[in-house]
């Protein structure tokens, strides 16, 4: 509002636009924004496993912190296992965020498996310092970019992973 000429909302208090548009943001992401239905399917069967299952995101803490409560999906992660990057002060493609990571679970990054759908800011880090990566292209905003690296996997859906994880990793 401070950029456009106030005759633009003349008579209108300023805090009752603000307060629209938040509210606009907040019901869009309750209505638009849900997981994948076989990525939960994956979650919630891994969740019953040893296995660490974390997430690595960038983006303000609150924001995305909210994110993982509006999917329904942060108690399927380990609790020491979420990443935000504006929280630990990297973000990425920094290979230090997934080291970080890496390093506060207790792995070495040739023994974690990362899955994202970004190639320039999921697998190409996560490659680069040795991890198993698995690009999931499933028609989105970064499904025509190109990484430097290629993934170990690609996979269209979240049955592929699990298929992956039994088949080639034996997890």
């Amino acid at each position: 509002l401070l950029r456009i000429p106030r005759s633009s909302y003349e008579g209108i208090n300023p805090a009752l636009i603000v307060a629209a548009g938040v509210i606009a943001y907040h019901e869009t992401k309750a209505t638009h924004l849900k997981p994948y239905p076989d990525a939960l399917a994956a979650l919630k069967r891994l969740s019953s496993t040893s296995l660490i299952r974390g997430v690595i995101t960038a983006g303000l803490q609150v924001k995305q912190a909210e994110k993982l409560l509006r999917l329904g999906i942060n108690h399927l992660f380990s609790p020491n296992a979420i990443f935000i990057s504006d929280q630990i002060g990297v973000g990425k493609p920094n290979p230090k965020l997934y080291l970080r990571a890496c390093d506060e679970v207790g792995v070495k990054p040739i023994e974690a498996i990362y899955v994202g759908d970004n190639p320039l800011t999921d697998a190409d880090p996560a490659n680069s310092i040795g991890m198993v990566t698995v690009l999931f292209r499933h028609g989105g905003k970064y499904s025509s970019l190109r990484g430097k690296s290629r993934p170990t996997y690609t996979i269209d859906n979240f049955r592929d992973l699990m298929r992956i994880l039994k088949r080639d990793l034996r997890r």
